[in-house]
């Protein structure tokens, strides 16, 4: 009599065993992962300027304490351990390009714009935005021609090249005439006249420009006007659910909030705010929730018994070898 083939497929007491412990680890380190994000996440939002740049810092200005404000704020970077700067090289004064709490390409890693600028000696200052903005305040935003504005994040080629090429070109910029110029980069070839006296891959010219050549770059396109218009549809529509479904229920849970004394009003408030799905995971794996408190003791315990086991293996390991 043939034996029955699923028993050969089916796991023994020990295997199921350990994959319980294992599935049973590994949640809890996925667990402490997510409390560690949350806490970031809360010791970010206390910050009195949030920023995420790769360098030490000293706030030189707050602009929303002008006597007209904007969330703008001014500092001077601190150049990393090795870096030499030349106090008679002209400075570098970098706006976030993403106007918002210093992310991107400005300073958040060696190889960003203040990176290279105070690799190459130069003193280097940063323009930040706060999170909330003030009331009259005008944001304007720049986008690459060709790998968009994304493409600079995940191309670090990229980023490095345009870095390098204007960090080594500032004083050809500063006696331009004024204008309206486009820098152009081509690669250094074999052919390239005098390839002793240019530094790096690329050499860069800085051709003049007109606003019609801008307008030429930024003209629409009727390909993306119709991905556009399919955008607009399904916002409309969803506009549309949302105002017949959801808006009467939410305008009188205002009315009830409203109700209220003002500092119920505050605390519903808050609370209504950490029931959001953006704030929510936050909270919930945060050690504001009493129940995360021994999280990140039982995830400590979890990495040592992963230690002592992997110790084990490699002692059973040597003796089997004997």
């Amino acid at each position: 009599m043939s034996a029955n083939p699923r028993s050969a497929v089916i796991p023994g007491g020990h295997a199921i065993t350990e994959y319980t412990i294992d599935a049973l680890q590994r949640s809890v380190l996925f667990c402490d992962v997510l409390r560690q994000r949350s806490q970031e996440y809360y010791r970010h939002k206390a910050m009195t300027i949030p920023h995420v740049l790769g360098f030490d810092l000293e706030i030189i200005l707050d602009a929303r304490n002008f006597e007209r404000p904007v969330n703008f704020w001014l500092a001077r970077i601190e150049p990393p351990a090795g870096v030499v700067i030349d106090p008679f090289k002209r400075p570098f004064v970098v706006f976030d390009p993403r106007a918002g709490q210093g992310p991107g390409i400005g300073g958040f890693k060696a190889d960003s714009e203040l990176g290279v600028a105070m690799q190459a000696g130069h003193t280097c200052y940063f323009v930040g935005f706060t999170p909330d903005p003030l009331p009259h305040q005008t944001i304007v935003y720049a986008i690459h021609e060709s790998v968009g504005h994304l493409g600079i994040f995940v191309s670090g080629s990229v980023a490095r090249k345009q870095h390098q090429e204007f960090s080594s070109n500032i004083d050809l910029i500063d006696i331009l005439p004024p204008g309206l110029y486009e820098a152009v980069m081509t690669p250094k070839t074999d052919d390239t006249v005098n390839p002793q006296w240019v530094e790096g891959d690329w050499l860069v010219r800085f051709e003049p420009r007109s606003l019609a050549d801008v307008a030429a770059v930024v003209q629409p396109n009727l390909d993306d006007e119709r991905r556009f218009a399919t955008v607009k549809r399904i916002s409309d529509i969803n506009l549309g659910f949302y105002r017949t479904l959801l808006q009467p229920l939410v305008r009188a849970q205002v009315k009830a909030i409203a109700a209220v004394t003002a500092q119920t009003n505050a605390d519903v408030t808050e609370w209504l705010h950490r029931l959001t799905p953006a704030e929510l995971p936050y909270y919930l794996f945060s050690e504001r929730n009493p129940l995360m408190a021994p999280l990140a003791s039982l995830a400590g315990r979890v990495f040592c018994f992963e230690a002592r086991s992997a110790c084990s293996a490699r002692c059973h390991s040597g003796d089997a070898v004997r």
